[in-house]
């Protein structure tokens, strides 16, 4: 019956399971100590509020998902998007504020379709584990859609990562 959860200024245990919690709005754990939380897969989350001890980001199959709010990415280390079904959550703006993030070893995005800078690009492909499918367009600065060309070098990247970006065929598809 719980629909809306807030625990500010507490310290909570590192995970926090709220998978059970299938009529849950709204989360709100702003100054909390919790580093990962696990949503509840329904189409009710709307807004999240997350703080800045989160380390594990994991979103799917949230179609009513409109708004998460990150109080600092400075531990981030693991995100796990499936963007098929996460409402309307910008997980392209998502992906620029992970630029600034110096923990990040895993970036996994499926089925995306954004545009994104070189920049957030690049900062995705080098962390430990890089996993991305869909398409992704690059784009001068972040919330454009006119495509940019990008450096011989993140090509390259791209290529030794990806192998073949431009093939319709292949898992993730790179659009410049």
């Amino acid at each position: 019956m719980l629909e809306s959860l807030t625990l500010r200024n507490m310290t909570l245990p590192v995970e926090m399971d709220l998978s059970n919690f299938l009529k849950l709005e709204t989360i709100d754990f702003s100054k909390t100590t919790t580093k990962s939380v696990v949503f509840p897969q329904t189409g009710r989350l709307k807004n999240v509020i997350l703080p800045d001890t989160i380390e594990t980001f994991r979103i799917y199959d949230n179609p009513g998902l409109t708004d998460i709010t990150f109080k600092g990415l400075n531990n981030l280390a693991t995100v796990y998007i499936d963007c098929d079904n996460v409402g309307s959550f910008d997980v392209a703006n998502f992906c620029e504020q992970l630029i600034n993030c110096n923990a990040l070893q895993s970036v996994t995005i499926r089925n995306a379709n954004l545009y994104i800078t070189e920049d957030a690009l690049r900062k995705m492909i080098l962390t430990h584990t890089c996993n991305l499918t869909g398409d992704i367009y690059i784009v001068n600065t972040a919330g454009s859609t006119t495509l940019k060309a990008i450096s011989f070098a993140t090509k390259q990247l791209l290529v030794n990562t990806f192998g073949d970006i431009s093939n319709s065929e292949s898992k993730i598809r790179i659009h410049f």
